[in-house]
């Protein structure tokens, strides 16, 4: 998992990490996973469990047509967001992108 990770993030099954950032300054990391699965089950996972781990939805832009989807999610006054896209060589499978404070300070 990524340093310091927020393990109340829900991830999918089959998640695998590919990359992930630290802050130069401040606290938000990064994390990319990639993920099989259907446009549709990955949005619908994310908006029944991140309320389910304790966190607020926010804002949500969802394209099904480009299959992309943005949302932003918070914890007593935390932000996070995540970012599913298909990954560009192989629809099959969806990049996330996870924008995430750590639940606790590093």
């Amino acid at each position: 998992m990524p340093l310091l990770w927020d393990s109340r993030i829900p991830l999918p099954p089959g998640a695998v990490l590919t990359s992930s950032t630290k802050p130069s300054k401040g606290i938000v990391y990064s994390a990319d996973f990639l993920v099989p699965g259907e446009f549709k089950e990955l949005v619908d996972f994310y908006e029944r469990e991140i309320p389910k781990a304790g966190f607020k939805l926010g804002s949500k832009v969802a394209v099904p047509a480009r299959k992309v989807y943005n949302c932003s999610f918070t914890r007593l006054a935390i932000l996070d967001s995540l970012v599913i896209s298909p990954r560009p060589d192989d629809p099959s499978k969806y990049m996330l992108r996870i924008t995430y404070t750590p639940a606790v300070k590093p």
